[in-house]
């Protein structure tokens, strides 16, 4: 790389697309929890309601 910035950058960029995947994986996850309610509910028990 021609500018130390460039490594700086680089190492910013790659943990904001590992965030990016983490949120969109979650966030298909929860939409398809709340589609279908059984899915990973042995994994993921819901909370008891009060």
């Amino acid at each position: 790389m021609k500018y130390q910035s460039q490594k700086v950058a680089l190492a910013y960029f790659a943990t904001a697309m590992a965030l990016f995947a983490v949120q969109v994986s979650l966030g298909l996850i929860m939409g398809w929890v709340y589609v279908d309610g059984g899915f990973l509910a042995e994994i993921l028990p819901a909370p008891p309601i009060t």
